[in-house]
């Protein structure tokens, strides 16, 4: 039976308080597959974003725990905005926008650990949420998705779990986009194919968006960085937007609120774009 298999039919919606739970308890081959299936049994978007968030982490750290990843400060994301430090295995600095947070058992950060030339070495660090030298504090609630929490990190001198090897940067930061996408994309079809088994819609659109999300998958195993990747990648978010728009939502109201969720990236898109088929020409 293909994965996906239970997306077309009615399930029993679970609560966004007790999401986790249920998130984890799903069987499925990939993260992005255990994303869609539990998104299938989401009542809002807020709940699949959280699934594809979390798949996103699950896929680029290989860690299965509630997480979250922290890059952007008070001048941006930017790797020479970055001005938390990493010294001695310690970490100092402010993160100004942390999606899940305040969830998280463990929070990925970004940190300067000097300059070469000029230009910051940054690594990630594993830090374990609730020791010592942490603060999480209220951020600011973006107009859509509100039940996703975004909190403001403040460090001074925290203990880290681990640090990662490799370059932070363009190891993690840089391909995270691209993962991401994938994931709450995924997610998001999830969630809608639930909605329509429950609700009833129209056989040739139920296909349409069964087929977009069954292309994503073999994306969300090649090489992230790969341009060869964003070119379908940004079809599918093309054809898949519409879609989503022609659901048949059983809160509609909330979907016309929370479908911004999918367009916030949309620069960094069309740039991933440019640049992908400037390398492929």
């Amino acid at each position: 039976m293909p994965w996906w298999t239970p997306l077309l039919r009615p399930e029993t919606i679970h609560p966004i308080d007790a999401w986790w739970t249920w998130h984890l308890s799903v069987d499925a081959p990939t993260p992005l597959a255990r994303a869609a299936l539990a998104a299938g049994r989401a009542d809002r978007l807020a709940a699949a974003f959280v699934s594809g968030y979390q798949a996103a982490l699950e896929s680029l750290f290989g860690h299965r725990v509630r997480g979250a990843l922290a890059v952007t400060e008070l001048g941006g994301g930017h790797p020479r905005s970055i001005e938390t430090t990493l010294e001695a295995d310690r970490l100092t600095g402010t993160k100004t926008f942390v999606s899940e947070g305040p969830n998280a058992e463990v929070v990925y950060v970004v940190a300067r650990t000097g300059d070469i030339d000029g230009r910051p070495t940054l690594k990630v660090a594993r830090l374990r949420t609730g020791g010592p030298g942490q603060q999480f504090r209220d951020g600011p609630a973006p107009p859509f998705v509100p039940e996703v929490p975004h909190g403001i990190l403040e460090l001074r001198d925290a203990p880290v779990d681990a640090v990662l090897e490799g370059d932070g940067y363009l190891r993690y930061v840089k391909p995270f986009r691209t993962v991401e996408d994938l994931h709450v994309l995924a997610a998001s079809l999830g969630f809608a194919l639930g909605e329509a088994a429950r609700n009833g819609v129209d056989a040739g659109w139920r296909d349409d968006v069964l087929s977009v999300l069954v292309a994503l998958a073999p994306l969300a195993e090649e090489d992230p960085g790969d341009p060869a990747v964003h070119l379908p990648l940004d079809a599918l978010f093309r054809r898949a937007v519409p879609l989503l728009d022609a659901a048949p939502w059983t809160n509609a109201e909330r979907w016309r609120r929370d479908r911004a969720l999918l367009g916030v990236a949309g620069r960094i898109r069309a740039k991933r774009l440019e640049k992908a088929r400037e390398a492929l020409s």
